[in-house]
């Protein structure tokens, strides 16, 4: 018979071993867990990060009435295609760039209407600019003057390369080609007949800037460049939807998958005409597909890879 003694010494050790396998459980149950967590931050995190798909941003800018669009190719390399009437562009840059990046590779300006130029002035000032594209064509108001002052004294003090459109050339930036397609002469003498017509490719995916060209340079452009403009992705409506533009010609040959609305809620041009804006429900009703976005409810962004195009 064990004395109470005995029985307190193998309670006693029984107490130890279960401490010594507790302890080494709980270190290998540590262990384990680290296993786990490493294995699917490295599975959730870092493949992805390996292997993220290059895409291009497009962001149509909510700058109320006007035009802004800023072109990210996957390196990061921007293109801001007009910059809306005041400074309300730069609130909108500030949503999709990070407040330190005070770069901007290009400034397409269309052509030199004022909700088109007009934010131009805070850009200039707030960014540094490689680049300033603009149509050939100019005007004499005093918002023109003050942001073109600004372009050429930076031009003189050779902060950056100033091109004027008067033909159609490309450009490319990284993989992203941007096609200037109009103005083709300097034979137009109407500002908005005279606005840059922008094609951005990326892999098979196309992106139709128009500005506020009117429904003739459309019909022009669909002559000239037929196979080019055939099923676009994605597709400003032109003048912001105005009677004048965006035309049936340009949904049906066009096809465009998405179509942007660019204006200002309660503007005094009434756009967009109720006339274009039936004949896109009209079309989005045959193409289940489609979709139309409109800045007046914010910012619109879209991610671009060689193969789709998505909201994003």
């Amino acid at each position: 018979m064990k004395t109470a003694r005995g029985y307190h010494g193998l309670f006693l050790f029984a107490v130890v071993g279960w401490g010594c396998m507790a302890k080494r459980f709980v270190i290998q149950f540590f262990i384990l867990c680290t296993a786990v967590a490493g294995y699917w931050w490295y599975v959730l995190v870092w493949v992805p990060l390996e292997t993220e798909v290059p895409m291009v941003r497009v962001h149509f800018l909510d700058v109320g009435q006007g035009d802004s669009i800023l072109i990210e190719t996957p390196s990061g390399r921007q293109v801001l295609v007009d910059a809306g009437r005041d400074g309300a562009v730069s609130a909108a840059l500030n949503h999709v760039m990070q407040a330190s990046d005070k770069h901007i590779d290009a400034l397409v300006m269309t052509h030199p209407d004022a909700d088109h130029i007009g934010g131009f002035a805070a850009v200039l000032d707030q960014y540094d600019i490689s680049s300033v594209i603009h149509s050939f064509i100019p005007a004499e108001t005093q918002v023109y003057r003050a942001v073109m002052e600004r372009v050429y004294a930076k031009e003189q003090a050779g902060k950056i390369a100033v091109h004027q459109v008067d033909r159609a050339q490309q450009f490319i930036l990284d993989d992203v080609t941007l096609s200037l397609l109009w103005p083709l002469d300097r034979t137009v003498a109407d500002k908005n007949a005279a606005s840059v017509v922008l094609l951005v490719q990326y892999g098979d995916q196309q992106v139709l800037l128009t500005g506020d060209a009117p429904v003739a340079v459309e019909d022009v452009l669909f002559n000239v460049f037929p196979d080019l403009l055939a099923d676009i992705e994605l597709v400003k409506a032109g003048h912001h939807g105005s009677r004048t533009s965006f035309s049936q010609a340009m949904l049906e040959k066009a096809e465009p998958h998405s179509i942007v609305f660019s204006y200002g809620e309660g503007n005094p041009y009434k756009h967009p005409h109720h006339t274009v804006l039936n004949r896109t429900a009209a079309y989005v009703a045959e193409h289940p597909d489609a979709r139309v976005y409109r800045t007046v409810d914010g910012t619109v962004s879209f991610c671009i890879t060689k193969e789709n195009t998505i909201r994003c």
